[in-house]
C-alpha cells in the first residue's frame, strides 16, 4: 500500500516510506500547473498565493528567483485580481525577508468563544441572525 497507490497507509507502494520531496520537485510541479491553459482563475488564484507563501519556506535564493519570476508572469494576466495579487506579492519582494514571513505567516484559527467573551455578535462571526447560536439547533423550533 502506499501514498500512491491510493490505500492510505503512507508508504509509495514499494516497501519503503515515501520519497523525500525537495524544493526542485516543488517549483517544477508549481510551474507545470501555473502554465496549463486548462487551470481556471480560482485555481491561478491559488497558485500565485501559494507560490508568495513557499518564498517563506524555501531558504535557496535560486528557488526564490524562480518564486519571483513565475509570479512576476501572473502580473500580465487578463485577470484584474490575479494581476494584482501578483504585483502585490513582487512588492514583497522589496521588503526584508523578517517582513516577508510575518506577512506571509499561518492565520491561527479564529476562536469562537473567546470572540464571543469579547462581545462580538453572531453577524460579525459569520453566524445567521435571530438564532440563540448554542449549536443545540433549538433555535430551529419555534
Amino acid at each position: 500500500g502506499g501514498g500512491g497507490d491510493g490505500d492510505g497507509d503512507g508508504d509509495d507502494g514499494a516497501g519503503g516510506a515515501a520519497a523525500a520531496v525537495t524544493e526542485h520537485d516543488v517549483l517544477a510541479l508549481m510551474t507545470r500547473v501555473a502554465s496549463n491553459p486548462l487551470a481556471d482563475v480560482v485555481t491561478r488564484e491559488y497558485i500565485v498565493t501559494a507560490l508568495v507563501k513557499l518564498t517563506t519556506r524555501f531558504g535557496d535564493d535560486a528557488s526564490h528567483a524562480q518564486l519571483r519570476t513565475l509570479i512576476a508572469r501572473f502580473s500580465n494576466n487578463i485577470d484584474a485580481e490575479i494581476q494584482q495579487r501578483a504585483v502585490e506579492y513582487l512588492k514583497l519582494f522589496e521588503q526584508p525577508a523578517d517582513v516577508r514571513a510575518d506577512v506571509l505567516e499561518r492565520m491561527p484559527v479564529m476562536d469562537e468563544e473567546r470572540l464571543r467573551a469579547r462581545g462580538m455578535n453572531s453577524a460579525a462571526l459569520g453566524k445567521p441572525a435571530g438564532g440563540d447560536d448554542d449549536d443545540d439547533d433549538d433555535d430551529a423550533a419555534a
